[in-house]
């Protein structure tokens, strides 16, 4: 094990605390597997503290009265007080629904770092208010035996309960542990408690990529949280019932088995998606397949392998991106069509041109067109209904110099919307006319407004766009550095903020209207939630 060295030049090994807490990551992988995000995360940081200062203080005979019994590597600054030292203090009274940092998963794993306190806190309480030795014995048993991958706080508050009874405890060392978890927020409701202003309609979800809806129908890919199998989900807005629509997963060493389900779309009763299907120990096929709402028979569009996807359909008309199958002419990220059951078409089988990331609308499609150079992209449109072209010009920066790469594009069938960036500065939001025609700059580079890696989505009247600009600044706060949504005209006009829930919003889609979906770390964890209207201000 590699330590590394504090900021003082101590060696993190010179505290018997912090050995014992990553002595405790290794029990916790081979024992409970808790996953290393977000609430589950947190709860695998909380029990290697808890164990790592348990065995801190049995060495030193600390009291657990003892103000610095919770403080996590208080000994590696010899010139400063341990409470000043300290990673971390289970003392630190935090509560669950007013303390909670709603993370996204890229910043500290969904706050496995920042949120265990929290646990951890709970369980010094325990250890605190019962036998030292009776409660090591109980969170153990929880751990090894009750808790499983997904578990999250309040699971993870029944576990230590069932572990309890299972050791025969008394009924005031029962009551003693939920007062224990009650103390740090940790009960039944406590999620629904933090401030929101927007409907679940999916919690605890496992996201492999954007939602996406149509009406009140909507699909999102996910990883299912007890088999850990990808797969695709769909539900309608207003009901709680869902069901999967996609094949099973056979198994990764399995010879064309399906062992993947991504970045599915949805069209009134149709659904498509990335069916990701092992060839051979050594090769997997990326295949765009056609599935029902309802359920039933998945078919593959373009089979014969080959690496196929970033899919999206329009009545029975379906778009995506990638490599001719296997045979045929041997391009790379194609432009491909299939309507209902009409033989598959090539819409860029020029020699090095290639088209990317599509989206339709009726009978238009915008992807983004490459000629030649991967670094000269532009947005482009591709009319069905008259099999015309139009290649998007790029803009243009403050200083008059070419957006030389289209990101992101979108259209509502008249209208394309999409981002562009010189590699210098941050992007550019542009829309036009699918003709090219009524070319205007949304939000330009360079202004206050200007968005970092925005996810953009539109329809007839409305463009909605995430940014991530306080995500990569630094001298924030934790809470500046989440993205967030906006929505203005299609057009152009005043953006302004689609929900003002505290934590992460991203992959937002919009339905009808004002109607946004989008995966939200609010709740503690990643929910699926929606508004069908925006607010004006937070």
């Amino acid at each position: 094990m590699v330590y590394g060295r504090s900021s003082n030049g101590r060696s993190f090994a010179a505290d018997l605390d912090v050995v014992g807490h990553e002595m405790t990551h290794g029990v916790t992988d081979h024992s409970g597997g808790l996953i290393y995000l977000q609430q589950s995360g947190a709860i695998n940081e909380a029990v290697s503290d808890y164990f790592g200062n348990a065995i801190d203080v049995t060495d030193s005979r600390t009291p657990m009265g003892d103000p610095a019994a919770g403080l996590l590597g208080e000994d590696l600054c010899p010139q400063t007080s341990p409470q000043e030292c300290a990673l971390r203090d289970m003392n630190d009274g935090r509560r669950a629904e007013r303390d909670y940092l709603s993370l996204p998963p890229d910043v500290d794993n969904g706050g496995v770092h920042l949120n265990s306190t929290i646990f951890s806190g709970a369980l010094w309480d325990i250890r605190e208010k019962l036998d030292p030795k009776t409660a090591d014995k109980i969170i153990y048993t929880a751990l090894t035996q009750y808790f499983t991958p997904f578990t999250d706080f309040y699971a993870g508050r029944l576990a230590v309960l069932d572990a309890a009874r299972s050791l025969s405890s008394s009924q005031r060392e029962l009551v003693s542990i939920s007062k224990a978890f009650d103390a740090h927020g940790i009960t039944r409701s406590w999620q629904q408690r933090l401030p929101h202003d927007s409907r679940t309609v999916l919690s605890g979800v496992q996201p492999s990529g954007a939602p996406d809806v149509d009406g009140k129908r909507w699909v999102i890919g996910e990883t299912d949280p007890v088999t850990g199998d990808p797969q695709i989900r769909v539900g309608t807005l207003g009901s709680t019932r869902t069901r999967v629509i996609s094949e099973p997963v056979t198994g990764s060493r399995t010879v064309n088995g399906v062992i993947g389900n991504t970045a599915p779309r949805i069209s009134g009763n149709t659904v498509v998606w990335t069916r990701l299907t092992r060839v051979n120990p050594y090769w997997v096929n990326a295949d765009v397949v056609r599935g029902s709402f309802d359920g039933g028979t998945v078919t593959d569009l373009h089979p014969g392998g080959g690496m196929q996807g970033n899919a999206d359909v329009s009545g029975d008309t379906v778009v995506w991106s990638g490599d001719e199958p296997l045979g045929g002419t041997g391009d790379h990220n194609d432009l491909f069509v299939k309507s209902g059951d009409a033989p598959v078409t090539n819409l860029t089988p020029e020699p090095r041109v290639q088209g990317y990331f599509p989206r339709i609308s009726g009978d238009m499609t915008a992807y983004i067109h490459v000629a030649g150079s991967f670094n000269g992209r532009n947005a482009a449109t591709y009319d069905l209904s008259t099999d015309r072209r139009t290649i998007l010009p790029a803009g243009k920066d403050p200083s008059g110099n070419p957006m030389a790469y289209a990101v992101q594009v979108d259209t509502n069938g008249t209208r394309v919307v999409w981002s562009e960036t010189d590699f210098d500065e941050d992007l550019q939001l542009r829309s036009a006319d699918a003709d090219g025609g009524d070319d205007r700059v949304l939000v330009p580079q360079g202004s206050p407004d200007t968005p970092f890696a925005p996810q953009i989505t539109v329809n007839d009247k409305w463009l909605v766009y995430s940014d991530y600009r306080g995500y990569y600044t630094s001298n924030t706060t934790t809470e500046e550095m989440l993205p967030n949504l906006w929505i203005m005209p299609v057009k152009g006009g005043t953006a302004e903020p689609v929900s003002c829930n505290p934590g992460a919003q991203e992959a937002p889609v919009l339905g009808e209207g004002r109607r946004v979906l989008w995966l939200d770390s609010t709740f503690g964890d990643t929910s699926l939630v929606t508004r069908d209207a925006h607010r004006t201000r937070c």
